[in-house]
Order: C-alpha cells, then structure tokens, then sequence
C-alpha cells in the first residue's frame, strides 16, 4: 500500500490526511454500521460544511447529495452531479466521505444503493484519486472498472 501526500494537502488538510490513514491501516476505532443510521438529503450549506471538513477535496458543485445519519449527527456523504459525454447525460458520484476518524460500515453501499434506487438510474460514472486510494470502494458498490487515465 502506497499512499502520496501532497504538501499543500499535509499543511492545510492535515486531519483529513491523518483519518485517510488511520482507516487504510485498520486503526479507526470509531465504527458505526449503516444498517442503524438513517438516509436523509442534505441541503448545499450542510453537504459544503461537512466536505470542507473531511473530504480531501472539499466541497464542489453537485446536484444532488445524500447522507447517513447516526443518532441525529451526519456521519457519511455521498453527492451526485450531471455530466455530458459523447453528447450523453449522465449522473457522475462526485464525492463520498465519512466523518474524520469514523469508519461506516456498509455506508457508501447505503448510500449508493439508495440513490440509484430513488432515481430509477442504470448507469453512474465516478473517478478514484489513485494517488491516496486503490478504488477498492467502486468494486464493492457495483461498479465497472473502465480505464484509467493519464491526466
């Protein structure tokens, strides 16, 4: 396992770095399992809050965001956006997180699954940053792996 830290990314991002690691090591000791928490949509000012907070990326323009709540606190995201290729309109998973230092168990496939069945959606695109992650996720929530990319 070989994971990249950007220095831009360890100074101003450093305990989204720090929980990134922790989760791929095995360490996170804050685990909450998707079946006892609750699906709600999330507005523009709370998906911004908690993607500034713990998303290595932090927030972006989105269309529609979801999210797993326990015991009333917002513990994992997952937004959706349109994308046009090829002349084609399709939905794109933009980002997934979970609260810093917290391990959801089963919370993207919740999240996922629940999107797409809302939805009615047969088709979803989404990229890894295989920089900090091996993708891993995609596989376990469905999807297809395509090609990767020289950008």
């Amino acid at each position: 396992m070989l994971i990249h830290i950007w220095e831009d990314d360890w100074v101003n991002r450093k305990q989204v770095i720090k929980s990134i690691i922790l989760n791929r090591i095995g360490k996170i000791e804050n685990k909450i399992w998707a079946r006892k928490c609750k699906i709600r949509s999330l507005s523009n000012e709370e998906t911004s809050i908690f993607l500034n907070e713990n998303h290595i990326q932090g927030y972006t323009k989105f269309s529609e965001s979801i999210g797993l709540y326990y015991n009333n606190e917002l513990v994992s995201l997952m937004c959706f956006g349109w994308r046009s290729t090829n002349g084609k309109k399709e939905y794109e998973l933009i980002r997934f997180c979970n609260k810093l230092f917290t391990s959801v168990v089963g919370g993207a496939s919740k999240l996922f699954q629940s999107f797409i069945k809302k939805n009615n959606i047969e088709e979803v695109t989404s990229y890894s940053d295989i920089s900090i992650f091996e993708g891993s996720l995609y596989k376990k929530i469905g999807f297809k792996y395509v090609r990767s990319s020289d950008i």
